[in-house]
């Protein structure tokens, strides 16, 4: 499902922890402590609307989902690297130390900067597992895709446990088409 914004400039301006929940619904943690909850229906606006003076003050925006995999497990998305706000990065950076495994999410036109690989060495050196996921693969060709995933083995497979290509936007429409992929 569409959980958060998405775009192709940097839309994550906070951390954003997905967990389970017996009921779909969302919780804005403050840095000072005070909590807002918000409908799940009503995450992605929120998270859209934010401007970032709002943003520093959140500590993270939690988004609890009936889904038994995250009974298992959560998944953090941060803002990124190399994001046109410093202040993305640098809550990215943070966070590197605390997760237990990584998926990098690369985009298939973007992947294999210097700063990535840079941020992938110190998750290296800290002992976590990196799985590099190329994202956005139905906007390129076949060859183009096949071409990333080289360059990216070449230059990150020491960093990269494994390297996937993905679309988000068609593994969305198969699952609202019913379809397993």
């Amino acid at each position: 499902d569409e959980v958060a914004p998405t775009g192709i400039t940097p839309t994550t301006a906070t951390i954003n922890v997905l967990r389970y929940g017996d009921v779909a619904q969302a919780r804005v943690v403050h840095h000072d402590g005070t909590t807002r909850a918000i409908p799940a229906s009503a995450v992605a606006a929120f998270l859209t609307a934010l401007r970032d003076d709002d943003a520093r003050d959140v500590r993270m925006v939690e988004i609890f989902l009936p889904l038994e995999a995250l009974r298992r497990v959560e998944i953090v998305d941060t803002p990124g690297l190399n994001s046109i706000r410093p202040e993305h990065e640098r809550v990215a950076r943070d966070f590197l130390r605390d997760a237990d495994a990584i998926v990098w999410v690369f985009a298939v036109g973007q992947a294999a900067k210097a700063t990535e690989k840079e941020a992938l060495e110190l998750a290296h050196a800290a002992g976590k597992r990196v799985v590099g996921v190329v994202n956005k693969i139905d906007r390129a060709e076949p060859a183009e895709v096949e071409a990333v995933v080289r360059h990216l083995s070449g230059a990150l497979g020491e960093l990269l446990d494994s390297v996937v290509p993905f679309s988000a936007t068609r593994a969305l429409a198969a699952r609202r088409a019913g379809q397993a992929d």
